[in-house]
């Protein structure tokens, strides 16, 4: 494997295009069905050829540890937002307030991800696993003390 910002970049835009581009109802359905049994095995056989540089692999895996949290807090997040601040819905605000949404979404998601949920699923296998070996002293004391 090597870096191929050449290659990653072209990769980004067929996606960014493949995502954008409209499509008539009609042929949604077929447009979907050829991306996904065809165009998105291809990208990505592709895309893992290339080795991401030292700055974009901190930044994947970055993102990706804030993934899952973005996925399940974005819509209960957004909701909280426009009905406190409706204002932000506004033509004039919209795009900054977008941007600054999506920041703070994935900021948030990190710093839970990172400080409470694998702490916690750390705990929870030690218990389990402690429970598990037949150990019951240990097991028991384990989600107060670990």
């Amino acid at each position: 494997m090597e870096v191929r910002p050449l290659l990653a970049t072209l990769c980004l835009i067929i996606v960014a295009c493949v995502l954008s581009v409209p499509i008539e109802d009609d042929i949604r359905p077929y447009y979907d069905l050829l991306f996904v049994l065809l165009g998105w095995p291809l990208l990505l056989s592709i895309c893992c050829a290339i080795a991401p540089g030292p700055w974009v692999a901190r930044l994947s895996d970055f993102l990706g540890t804030a993934s899952y949290a973005v996925y399940v807090l974005h819509i209960p997040l957004l909701a909280w937002t426009v009905f406190l601040f409706p204002a932000l819905t506004e033509p004039e605000f919209a795009i900054y307030a977008g941007s600054v949404f999506i920041v703070v979404t994935v900021l948030l998601s990190w710093s839970l991800t990172v400080y409470f949920d694998q702490p916690v699923q750390k705990r929870l296998k030690r218990w389990l696993k402690a429970g598990a070996s037949g150990d019951k002293a240990k097991a028991s004391s384990l989600p107060e003390g670990a």
